[in-house]
């Protein structure tokens, strides 16, 4: 063997090079239409399956709900699937069930006071397709989650015990569960609507209770009393029962968080609700889409944060089916700074990160498209281990509207951060002229002058539904002012200033923001001697004089998202000096240093560029 060929194969053995080859793909239209052209490479896989799973990035909603539609539209008209099982609790399914099913106003109204505009237009879109199908071959909805929220199991466990008056030994608790009901309903509908039409303004949230701690103490309440219940509900005790059950597991949940024991006993819940439907029904498939953490075939060390995991589909291919066939999973990337794909552990970051480029290298500027990761010529080793297929959205746009022949549902606007807090740094320069000032040193027997300030900015912003607020400091550092016979003087400002005013617009990409500002600011001289008396006796010292100011202007600033919360902004204000006098102190006093008046070099106008984090709050 040549000395070349024998170390690339000591090279290749040691691991210190790896190829990623991607097999061809096949371009797919997401379009809820009954056309599958492309589909077609998973027919073999589908058909011999009972349970396939589609992993994504929660981040991308609206990609997500499209794709998660056509795929069920496939899998129900080439393999039989009836059933489609969601990564959320059974309160929700009941209550979607519920609603795809018969008309049911208060279903509905549930549904869109818990859930975003985007994902009830999904639902919508499910609703008007299921009305079309034969009653026996409609689509049910199962919720094989954990309960992570209480707000549907309360309105549920609501709407179990009726309007009737309760006996005075329960009534606390009954009203108690209507009031914290009826705020939920009430706040979610008004968000419901405010995001749909793409309003800033919030209504009044005003709220003299926790919902969470009354879901809390109420179960106590229930548990203590539960004779009771029993007696005045009668024969709807089961339906409050279940619904308490619901809220038992939640708070199972939230006991459980920043534990180990919660991620554990929340996917090996997901498995045996899942495990019980498919012993229920043997003859049924089922279909859901799912984080892409819960549907990867292997062991996960560091994907998500997780150590030791095992997902749903590795439970069910180890534990239950026993074989590589009956659970199918197909991983959802993205090319979006958003997406995850580049996992907590760093040699899988690297490795799955040069995978996925290679998928995307051969996937067209927007479209989406379908690969084989098991094909003979893929070389994709690490995504191969999770999926089986994999889906890929090159900047897919979902703008098209599907051919459903529905009522109107639009598509989302532009999704907006209604309430976010920034954190800025950077330079601002001051237009503001120093000629009085240059004037006020010759005057005072100073041979040179101070040219133009250059301020470094920190600042600390935010907006909150359409109004927005900031804490802004700015210093520049010593300038060499100037030099005499005994001594030298340089030059200093600083200011601190309130900012308050409106989000004239405000996107996940960009905002602007503009207001009043207003606040403290100083002039600061700082003069050094150099000589000594002639005994050699007195070290040099140093003085340090300054100008005080309070100031009062407008301002505006805008910021721009390049990647993850890292954005570049500008700012620009304009403030005058209100301040009755602008003179020059000896610090810590009232005595004067100098003759004349001075302008202070915070007035003007000061812009310049920052760089800015941003973290959402809703």
């Amino acid at each position: 063997m040549k000395r070349t060929e024998i170390i690339i194969a000591l090279l290749l053995c040691t691991g210190i090079v790896s190829a990623q080859k991607a097999p061809d793909g096949v371009e797919i239209n997401i379009r809820n239409t009954d056309e599958f052209e492309g589909f077609s490479a998973l027919d073999s896989a589908v058909r011999s399956a009972r349970v396939v799973m589609t992993g994504e990035n929660h981040t991308y909603v609206n990609f997500n709900s499209r794709m998660e539609m056509k795929m069920l539209r496939y899998l129900y008209h080439t393999s039989g699937v009836r059933n489609f099982v969601i990564e959320l609790g059974s309160a929700r399914a009941g209550f979607l069930n519920r609603y795809l099913n018969r008309t049911d106003t208060l279903a509905e109204l549930c549904l869109k006071a818990t859930t975003s505009p985007r994902y009830m237009d999904f639902f919508k879109r499910l609703r008007k397709w299921n009305e079309g199908l034969p009653d026996s071959a409609r689509i049910r909805v199962w919720g094989i989650d954990v309960e992570r929220f209480n707000d549907l199991p309360l309105l549920r466990l609501n709407e179990t015990m009726g309007n009737a008056i309760p006996p005075a030994e329960i009534r606390n608790g009954v009203e108690a569960v209507r009031t914290a009901a009826a705020w939920i309903l009430q706040t979610g509908l008004q968000d419901y609507r405010e995001a749909k039409g793409n309003q800033t303004a919030r209504g009044n949230r005003t709220q003299r209770f926790t919902a969470n701690e009354s879901v809390l103490a109420f179960l106590d309440y229930f548990d203590s009393l539960q004779p009771a219940f029993r007696s005045w509900l009668g024969a709807e005790y089961q339906k409050t029962e279940q619904a308490v059950n619901w809220l038992r597991e939640y708070r199972q949940w939230k006991a459980y968080d920043n534990k180990t024991f919660q991620y554990i006993w929340r996917e090996e819940g997901i498995y045996s609700k899942l495990t019980a439907l498919l012993d229920s029904m043997p003859a049924e498939k089922f279909y859901g889409q799912f984080g892409r953490c819960h549907t990867a075939y292997e062991e996960q060390n560091g994907d998500c944060g997780w150590y030791g995991y095992h997902s749903i589909v590795n439970k069910l291919q180890d534990r239950y089916f026993k074989n590589k066939t009956s659970a199918v999973s197909i991983g959802i990337f993205y090319n979006g700074y958003a997406d995850n794909n580049l996992y907590s552990d760093k040699q899988s970051n690297e490795k799955v990160g040069e995978e996925v480029d290679a998928l995307m290298n051969k996937t067209k500027p927007r479209t989406v498209m379908l690969f084989n990761l098991r094909a003979r010529e893929a070389e994709l080793p690490v995504i191969e281990a999770k999926f089986s297929y994999a889906i890929v959205n090159n900047r897919y746009t979902v703008e098209e509207s599907d051919s459903l022949a529905m009522d109107s549902i639009a598509e989302p606007k532009p999704e907006t951060y209604k309430s976010a807090v920034m954190v800025q740094a950077g330079y601002l320069w001051s237009t503001v002229s120093l000629k009085r000032f240059n004037a006020h040193l010759a005057q005072n027997g100073h041979t040179s002058g101070v040219a133009g300030y250059t301020f470094q900015s920190f600042s600390m912003s935010g907006y909150d539904n359409g109004s927005a607020w900031g804490l802004h400091f700015t210093r520049t550092g010593y300038l060499k002012a100037a030099e005499t016979g005994t001594g030298s003087i340089s030059v200093s400002a600083q200011q601190f200033l309130l900012e308050s005013g409106f989000a004239l617009f405000a996107r996940k990409r960009f905002n602007w923001l503009a207001g009043i500002a207003y606040g403290p600011g100083q002039q600061q001289l700082r003069f050094k001697a150099t000589q000594q008396n002639f005994l050699n006796y007195d070290p040099a010292s140093v003085k340090v004089f300054v100008n005080p100011a309070f100031l009062l202007g407008a301002y505006t600033q805008g910021q721009l998202r390049v990647a993850g919360p890292l954005a570049l902004g500008f700012y620009g204000s304009w403030c005058r000096d209100i301040s009755s006098d602008n003179r020059f102190y000896y610090r810590g006093t009232r005595i004067e240093y100098g003759d004349g008046m001075v302008s202070n070099p915070l007035t003007g106008f000061q812009y310049g560029v920052r760089l800015s984090a941003i973290f959402p709050l809703d």
